[in-house]
């Protein structure tokens, strides 16, 4: 039996809301609710004796003029009205304003018109499943299991810092540690990388990651390698002294874990509907985003595919066109393009050196490391490097991999040219664009 309390509040008419009742568009809807009282003022409590499943409802939390949604709205086009999310409780107390805010968000959800003398309260009755479930709960930073693991903070709570950290420790060696190591860097704090492994960056190029390596070091960040955590210990003085494997303890006023992100699945009760999962706890999909049980899709990080907004919405894009709109619409996971943006930021699309290599065989390498003319008048000996792999057999641009200035931004724009298949002979008859740091893709001898 799983107990589901709703608040909401009424803020002009006590009478909206009837025992076992709810409004929508004016009407009202029996519910199997076990009881509806007043909680002081004019805010009525529900609550359910009946097993609801999770998806069944849906949290909106406003204040004052601010209003928003937290989680993945789901809608269910019979009763045009939103589904709820299940939670142990929330408050739900819409502004006079709230019907000209809510419709207008950006979340996919459809609110039906209400009126002043109605509760914007919204769910369906116990018992009407929806046709199809979509699971997009995205997913969450992992942090190991050790002694004092309690005392470090992730990339959630790192923007709720009271104050600047003068000393902090990364745990991690991919794209967020890298990030945050840059930022609190460019901030003035000492900061030490602590990775597991003997690289940061894996997936990326090794030249491009080398690069990032040697520049970070010359701007003061330290790295510690094949270095796991044993602990954390908090200090008399509030400080923090971590103890590594094969390396000597280091102090810091604050510690970022970085190690990866999980799907977000636990507590969903997705395995006792059927929902089969992988040992990461991953919503197991096929081609069609579709799960072991026909009516429950995924998109997104909880399936553990490639973990970019972008390719997030694009599944859930593919969702919708195939599902409600007539086009059945698949994901090409091929030569999608990503960034690191460190400092120097990375952008890579298609093949590494070595995945080239291995798949192709023979492969033609050209690079091209400059000093970018925005660091030149700086005085800045910061360099650029920019490399292209080609298919030897065909002249096909198979790789582009690019660190300095804007490369995620020249990036995105060469990524159609890789996508599309074009040859290094179609780069080379493009005229370059000059001065510009993007000439030198067509510039590479």
């Amino acid at each position: 039996e799983q107990r589901v309390r709703m608040f909401f509040h009424c803020p002009y008419n006590r009478s909206a809301v009837t025992p076992g009742s709810r409004w929508v568009g004016g009407r009202a809807t029996q519910l199997t609710f076990a009881a509806v009282s007043l909680d002081g003022g004019r805010t009525f409590r529900l609550e359910s004796r009946t097993p609801v499943a999770p998806f069944y409802l849906r949290t909106f939390r406003m204040s004052g003029r601010q209003h928003y949604t937290s989680g993945l709205a789901l809608v269910d086009m019979k009763m045009h009205g939103v589904l709820l999310q299940a939670s142990d409780g929330f408050n739900f107390a819409p502004h006079r304003h709230a019907t000209n805010v809510l419709p207008r968000m950006r979340h996919g959800f459809v609110l039906p018109k209400q009126s002043e003398q109605s509760a914007l309260l919204l769910f369906t009755r116990v018992g009407d499943a929806p046709e199809r479930i979509l699971v997009a709960t995205g997913g969450w930073p992992f942090v190991p299991e050790f002694p004092g693991s309690e005392h470090a903070i992730t990339s959630n709570e790192v923007f709720h810092l009271d104050s600047l950290p003068k000393r902090v420790v990364i745990a991690g060696g991919g794209y967020i540690a890298n990030e945050f190591a840059g930022i609190f860097n460019e901030f003035g704090s000492k900061v030490t990388i602590v990775n597991r492994g003997d690289a940061i960056l894996r997936g990326y190029d090794e030249q491009i990651r080398d690069r990032l390596l040697q520049i970070s070091m010359t701007k003061g960040i330290e790295f510690r390698f094949n270095a796991p955590f044993k602990s954390i210990e908090k200090q008399d003085d509030g400080s923090l002294m971590v103890h590594l494997e094969n390396c000597d303890p280091i102090a810091a006023d604050a510690v970022l874990v970085a190690t990866g992100r999980v799907p977000n699945t636990k507590g969903l009760g997705l395995e006792a509907a059927g929902v089969e999962l992988d040992k990461d706890g991953a919503v197991k999909v096929d081609d069609n985003n579709q799960s072991s049980v026909p009516s429950i899709y995924a998109v997104g990080d909880v399936t553990n595919r490639i973990q970019l907004t972008p390719v997030a919405i694009r599944e859930g894009q593919a969702f919708a066109d195939s599902v409600f709109g007539g086009k059945p619409t698949t994901v090409d996971y091929a030569n999608v393009p990503s960034a690191v943006f460190s400092h120097p930021p990375i952008g890579a699309v298609g093949m590494t050196e070595a995945e080239a290599r291995n798949k192709l065989g023979a492969v033609r390498i050209y690079t091209s490391d400059f000093r970018a003319m925005k660091n030149v008048l700086a005085g800045r000996n910061e360099r650029a490097l920019y490399k292209m792999v080609v298919n030897a057999a065909t002249d096909q641009v198979v790789g582009l991999h690019m660190i300095g200035p804007d490369a995620p931004e020249i990036l995105q724009a060469a990524a159609v040219a890789v996508k599309a298949g074009l040859t290094k002979a179609d780069f080379d008859a493009t005229v370059a664009l000059h001065p510009s740091m993007a000439e030198e893709l067509v510039l590479l001898k």
